[in-house]
């Protein structure tokens, strides 16, 4: 989980405890619609999720590699 060296407003790194024990213990698809650095997609307890969508309106932080088949400019 993250240490904290990446955070700003918003960062739900120091939340992901709680968001975990909310969370459900099963579920089919994960989507965060607010990614930002993608703490809560990558840090989620549950591993049977078949589909885990990550998003954010900053295009400049969700298109970071320009290499990538699905980027467009």
């Amino acid at each position: 989980m993250s240490d904290g060296r990446n955070s700003w407003v918003g960062g739900k790194s120091k939340l992901m405890w709680i968001i975990n024990l909310l969370a459900p213990n099963r579920y089919e698809r994960s989507i965060d619609v607010f990614g930002g650095s993608g703490t809560v997609t990558l840090n989620l307890a549950c591993t049977t999720a078949n589909l885990r969508v990550y998003n954010d309106f900053n295009g400049n932080l969700v298109n970071k590699d320009e290499g990538s088949p699905t980027h467009s400019s």
